[in-house]
């Protein structure tokens, strides 16, 4: 309600904002983007992209990867890309890899540059060559070695399986070497994959390498970050060398 001849006027806040709190929010705004940004090129498509298997039985070590290249919402099936092989052939060993697309390049650029190339056949050696991978990853071909505040050691953000004559092994992202009896699997459908391939294990009829194409194939019809085809190797052990 107004009167004749009054101006009424309204009082506006100009209560000046905190400048530091200003620039909190800003800095915490910039953080998020980036991280939003990194997802596919760093940790992201270790989880969202990939599936790598091994298998050992009957004397024989299988590994078998999947072919897909994904990154967010984008994919690109193998048919599109030349380059979709995800197993290496490092030494003596094969090599599968999980984790961002630059990952297997920076690896096979890595081995190829050593001489001798280091044997991939016990946890520790294993153990020892990812710890100079790391320092040459970061120094050499630009990995960021950015850590959450709770993680206990820094990661590659590369997931990787072998299998050799000596048997069969894996190395998580931040470096924990293990030897496997059995089966194992890492990437984003491995929890299909280690479900069907555990299914089938004990069951004669199965060889090693039918039960890795197994778990591939399982973790291509549930998971979102895994396609076919797949790629598979099989390498005789050198324990059933001695036995025949």
């Amino acid at each position: 309600m107004t009167f004749p001849g009054k101006e009424v006027t309204k009082k506006r806040n100009t209560k000046k904002s905190d400048p530091a709190l200003t620039t909190n929010t800003q800095r915490n705004a910039q953080a998020l983007q980036k991280k939003r940004m990194s997802v596919c090129l760093i940790e992201g498509e270790i989880e969202k992209m990939s599936t790598i298997v091994v298998v050992k039985k009957y004397g024989i070590a299988a590994i078998a990867a999947d072919t897909l290249t994904k990154c967010g919402q984008s994919k690109d099936p193998s048919h599109y890309v030349v380059n979709h092989r995800k197993i290496l052939s490092i030494g003596d060993s094969w090599v599968a890899v999980a984790g961002a697309s630059s990952a297997k390049l920076a690896l096979e650029k890595h081995f190829k540059s050593l001489k001798p190339i280091p044997k991939l056949n016990k946890v520790e050696s294993i153990f020892e060559t990812w710890l100079d991978l790391h320092v040459n990853l970061k120094e050499k071909y630009f990995m960021q070695g950015g850590e959450a505040e709770d993680e206990s050691f820094e990661s590659s953000h590369i997931d990787v399986l072998i299998a050799n004559s000596y048997g069969i092994f894996g190395v998580s992202a931040h470096r924990a070497v293990q030897e496997f009896t059995r089966f194992y699997s890492y990437g984003a459908g491995s929890v299909f994959a280690l479900g069907a391939m555990f299914a089938v294990y004990d069951q004669q009829a199965f060889s090693a390498l039918e039960i890795a194409e197994l778990g591939i194939k399982a973790a291509a019809e549930f998971d979102s970050g895994t396609g076919l085809p797949m790629i598979s190797q099989t390498v005789e052990l050198r324990d059933a060398k001695a036995g025949s």
